[in-house]
């Protein structure tokens, strides 16, 4: 039972657990974009959620980089704008 109430956790903080579990594991060990890791994530929450997007990994990952110690890049594509990816800073 959660802690403070009753039912299910809500969305945000199912995907931020999720995140955490992500972060901390070799996934990160390799350039990463918000989008590879909104398809990680996609199947650790219910269905009838609208879908994770990558705009919304991007906007919770700035909290994330200290705390993971990730480092950032901003690779720019030919037909698309710039996009960040992060990776796990390599000692």
């Amino acid at each position: 039972m959660r802690k403070g109430g009753h039912g299910p956790k809500k969305r945000k903080q199912i995907i931020d657990e999720e995140m955490r579990k992500l972060l901390a594991s070799d996934f990160m060990d390799e350039w990463r974009s918000s989008a590879h890791m909104s398809e990680k994530l996609k199947n650790s929450y219910s269905s009838f959620w609208s879908p994770l997007s990558p705009y919304v990994i991007g906007a919770r990952m700035k909290r994330y980089e200290k705390e993971y110690n990730l480092e950032r890049a901003r690779k720019f594509h030919e037909e698309k704008a710039g996009r960040n990816y992060w990776r796990r800073k390599r000692i």
